[in-house]
């Protein structure tokens, strides 16, 4: 055993440095998606560059996005509102009236209001009625969002879903209003300040009710239009890839990649971007054992050169599970012009192709992302841009500006 740690204190640089390549390797590798990857590349206007591409299977052709899109914006537009309608507030609201009803009678003169006194009942069940009607009908606040979306609305009432056009409670008092003008009451004005008192919404506009229902007409709606059949010819060779066979392919591409993923281990899958990666790494280890041994055998030099791969590894990976960022905003080109500052324009060059290997299998460009990283590292290395020098170097940040400018223009050109 304590030979075994001598051994291992007097090597420890080269445990050290092997550690570090094996570690970036694995961090690398768990970046990769875990799923298979479509083996064909294609672009609306191109000509498809394969043999016949006969369906395997039978899959169906999916919407396109801005089709699918409309339609929920339609069905939102459509969508009525959901509202909990509670009868416990109804009960409260009759029997408070009751009361304060009762109350306001002893305040009154036997003589003057004798009718209410011998009629109380009458009154009182005039008063219930009343609100029974309104709150059966269904009252709410006039900032409701019911004005927005119209009448009738979806009302939801121990769990049974009906349609009712309810009202606002300010239309209530004036509706309440008339109606006891119109009672045989003699004195029914006496019930209007008690009613109004009474009166407040039982319904109420149910967020996550609504969602749900939304949600669930949305899901109802066909994603697809029509199908490929197996032994179908999907794209023949050398045809020319219009929208409609663009969509075939892209439907094609999404159940290809979901029947294999769920026939594929997640290991297996794994495994390849591991042997990849090992591959890459491996390679550049070679280059740097043979051509650069002052890097090689320092471990803290060969840290400071993996930091990189790691680093622009990462940043690819961020920018494309946000969605909603461009890879090209990445500055790749920052890593050969520090490199070539500190050791050559060898080296430079080299780690940007690896980099850019590294992160073309990260990326969802394809091969117009691998193109313009590796011409504009090209750029970087030929050009001289040492820092002390600022006029040569904004003059070399121009010329790979100009170069990426130019190289998107030309692949921009061949797509239209």
């Amino acid at each position: 055993m304590a030979r075994l740690i001598d051994r291992i204190l007097k090597y420890k640089d080269e445990v050290v440095k092997y550690a570090l390549v094996l570690l970036t390797i694995f961090l690398i590798s768990l970046l990769f998606p875990n799923s298979v990857r479509f083996k064909y590349e294609y672009q609306v206007g191109q000509v498809w560059k394969y043999d016949d591409l006969i369906a395997p299977f039978d899959f169906a052709i999916l919407k396109p996005k801005a089709e699918f899109d409309a339609e929920v914006s339609e069905l939102r537009s459509r969508q009525l509102h959901y509202f909990m309608k509670s009868g416990d507030v109804a009960q409260r609201s009759e029997e408070e009236f009751t009361q304060d009803f009762n109350r306001i009678k002893q305040t009154l003169d036997p003589n003057e209001y004798r009718e209410v006194f011998e009629g109380m009942n009458q009154y009182v069940e005039e008063g219930v009625e009343i609100l029974d009607k309104y709150y059966d009908q269904g009252i709410l606040y006039a900032d409701s969002v019911a004005l927005s979306a119209g009448f009738p609305i979806k009302v939801v009432e121990d769990k049974v879903v009906s349609e009712a056009t309810p009202m606002f409670i300010e239309d209530v008092t004036e509706a309440i209003r008339s109606d006891l003008q119109q009672s045989n009451l003699r004195h029914a004005s006496l019930l209007y300040p008690v009613l109004e008192r009474h009166i407040e919404p039982n319904i109420r506009y149910d967020d996550s009710l609504t969602q749900k229902f939304a949600q669930a007409q949305i899901q109802g709606i066909p994603r697809t239009r029509g199908k490929v059949a197996q032994g179908d010819l999907i794209v023949p060779s050398n045809g020319l890839i219009s929208e409609d066979v663009a969509l075939r392919l892209d439907s094609f591409k999404e159940a290809y990649e979901s029947q294999i993923s769920e026939s594929k281990s997640h290991w297996v899958v794994l495994g390849g971007y591991l042997l990849l990666t090992s591959l890459i790494v491996g390679v550049f280890l070679y280059y740097l054992q043979f051509h650069n041994k002052r890097v090689f055998r320092s471990w803290r030099k060969l840290l400071f050169m993996l930091m990189w791969l790691m680093l622009y590894g990462y940043l690819v990976y961020i920018v494309e599970a946000n969605g909603t960022l461009s890879i090209y905003m990445i500055p790749f080109c920052i890593a050969p012009i520090v490199i070539k500052t500190f050791y050559n324009d060898r080296l430079a060059l080299f780690s940007l192709i690896v980099i850019v290997l590294i992160a073309s299998f990260l990326s969802s460009l394809g091969y117009e992302f691998t193109f313009l990283q590796i011409l504009a590292g090209m750029v970087t290395v030929l050009t001289n841009h040492i820092t002390r020098y600022w006029s040569k170097f904004f003059n070399s940040i121009l010329l790979i500006l100009l170069t990426y400018c130019l190289g998107y223009l030309g692949l921009t050109l061949i797509k239209e």
